[in-house]
């Protein structure tokens, strides 16, 4: 399954030819596969509409919704279906995720992919992974504060054998945890050959460090926390071998294999909220302390330019409103309209989008959370 990461964003901001339509939706969570199917081809119906409204042809929009409408008639995809929808379509580009972060129902059809609702995801805010690690192998779980999800990951190993690339089974390390449950490993065992215990945490750190590189691979972009889960022992070897930069120092101890995937997302969420809202409260607190300095904004106009050419380090935004406008990358300058117009994009949407590309922060907020009374408030790098 294909994750949500920064790539993704690059690749729907930078090739997506327009018209682009985006479409977001929230699983009605009826337990009836068709109350989800009914709302997707309602709004459907409205991105056609929207098309037509840009000057397609009958015809023509038909034939661009033609992939999307395949969807109506998949019955395992709608049985499937996890709490949102996001689907994004153009005349290049026919991507769908299946997330467990609810999206309100929203269709826009403009010239640049509508990103915004993915940010709180993407920035890190909406959600986290737990690695696991055991005997039986590795695990990696995607969670929300709602939900969690076993992920499929091709380049991970699934064994010390397969990751060393032991080719006979005399020559297998093998270890198991003297004790289990939440007390740790108290001891391990290597069968084959007898090894010190430097020998041993070699081959297990070696182990690691193959993991480390399915995972930083997979997760190239993301800002997403990580949390390890496993037995007292293996935590200090892993970290030793982590390059991720957003592994949280506190851990899920004791056998992962023992937790169900809620189970784990729940003992994840009770780790990473109180980061999630620490690190919010900071970047609020300095936006206001910094006021009045030349390094804050609260001007969409200033704001979409230094979003663009990577001035913004951390940018406030509220959700469920938009600022229509222009921005000519030749002469780096945004013109708003009081409203919407033919070939307008949401600028708050382009400012969140590019702050996020270039490395920044982006917290999406409700108009009453926001740290100033409009509805952007950015922080420059310099």
């Amino acid at each position: 399954m294909e994750i949500l990461t920064r790539e993704v964003l690059k690749e729907l901001l930078e090739k997506g030819q327009g018209p682009c339509l985006s479409l977001y939706m929230t699983n009605p969570s009826s337990g009836d596969p068709r109350q989800a199917q009914i709302r997707f081809k309602s709004l459907l119906q409205d991105g056609e509409k929207a098309l037509k409204d840009l000057g397609m042809k009958e015809q023509e929009a038909e034939a661009f919704l033609e992939q999307a409408k395949k969807l109506l008639v998949n019955s395992v995809f709608w049985q499937n279906l996890e709490n949102g929808l996001a689907l994004f379509l153009s005349s290049n580009i026919f991507k769908i995720y299946n997330e467990p972060f609810s999206f309100s129902d929203l269709v826009v059809v403009a010239e640049r992919f509508h990103l915004k609702p993915l940010f709180p995801i993407l920035s890190g805010e909406g959600k986290f992974f737990i690695l696991g690690i055991s005997q039986k192998g590795v695990r990696l779980l995607e969670g929300t504060r709602t939900s969690t999800r076993e992920i499929d990951v091709d380049n991970l190993p699934k064994n010390v054998s397969e990751a060393l690339g032991f080719d006979t089974p005399q020559r297998q390390l093998q270890y198991h945890v003297a004790g289990s449950g939440t007390s740790g490993m108290k001891g391990t065992v290597v069968r084959g050959q007898v090894m010190g215990a430097e020998v041993e945490k070699k081959y297990i750190l070696k182990y690691f460090q193959t993991i480390d590189k399915g995972i930083t691979d997979l997760l190239e972009g993301e800002q997403s926390p990580l949390i390890l889960a496993g037995v007292d022992y293996l935590h200090s070897i892993y970290r030793e071998a982590n390059t991720y930069p957003h592994l949280l120092s506190e851990g899920i101890y004791g056998n992962p294999d023992a937790y169900s995937p809620k189970e784990l997302g729940e003992k994840g969420w009770e780790i990473v909220f109180p980061h999630l809202k620490k690190e919010e409260q900071i970047w609020a607190e300095r936006y206001i302390d910094m006021r009045g300095t030349g390094k804050t904004s609260c001007d969409i106009e200033e704001t979409v330019t230094a979003a663009f050419t990577g001035k913004v380090d951390t940018v406030f935004v509220a959700v469920g409103e938009q600022v229509w406008g222009l921005f000519d990358e030749k002469t780096f300058k945004a013109t708003v309209h009081p409203e919407k117009q033919p070939g307008d994009i949401d600028l708050l949407d382009f400012i969140a989008s590019h702050t996020l590309l270039r490395g920044g922060r982006v917290y999406v907020l409700t108009p009453d959370h926001m740290p100033d009374v409009t509805n952007v408030a950015s922080l420059f790098r310099f």
